[in-house]
């Protein structure tokens, strides 16, 4: 059974997702709207999904924040984060705002996530139909896009 999925869910789901990923997996809030970085570095991932609905979730974090929200995820002091440990957990964070944003949208639906990647630094700005921003605990930044082939940019389903 194919899926049938406004853009407007989606971006409901994605922000739903964002919000209580952070919440109940990483004891952060977040909250849209966020203003540009002024942390230059940061760590991008990449969600590749399929199934009723195909397509990509990109994040975008700063790294100070990464270094927090892993150090929160693990239980850790930011100085004892390793540079392997923020890689897996932004990768686990990108795969859990993917995975509940799909889930919440699609209920019904079925979905398989592929592995996540780490982009390489310098990729451009992030791709995708929706794209949103989020203020981490009032200061760090988190940027999400979806690219999704179910609706046209017009917002309609297809």
């Amino acid at each position: 059974m194919t899926a049938t999925l406004s853009f407007n869910t989606l971006v409901g789901a994605l922000d739903q997702a964002v919000t209580e990923t952070l919440e109940t997996m990483f004891f952060a809030e977040a909250q849209l709207g966020a203003p540009d970085a002024p942390d230059s570095e940061v760590l991008r991932m990449q969600v590749a999904f399929s199934g009723d609905e195909t397509g990509t979730l990109e994040m975008a974090i700063s790294t100070g924040t990464a270094r927090e929200l892993a150090g929160n995820f693990l239980g850790l002091s930011t100085s004892e984060v390793s540079a392997s440990d923020l890689q897996s957990v932004c990768g686990e964070l990108a795969n859990m705002i993917c995975g509940a944003m799909v889930s919440l949208a699609c209920p019904d639906g079925h979905f398989d996530l592929m592995a996540p990647c780490l982009l390489p630094p310098g990729a451009g700005p992030l791709t995708g139909t929706i794209a949103r921003k989020f203020a981490v605990d009032s200061a760090g930044l988190l940027e999400v896009g979806v690219d999704c082939r179910l609706f046209s940019e017009e917002g309609g389903s297809r």
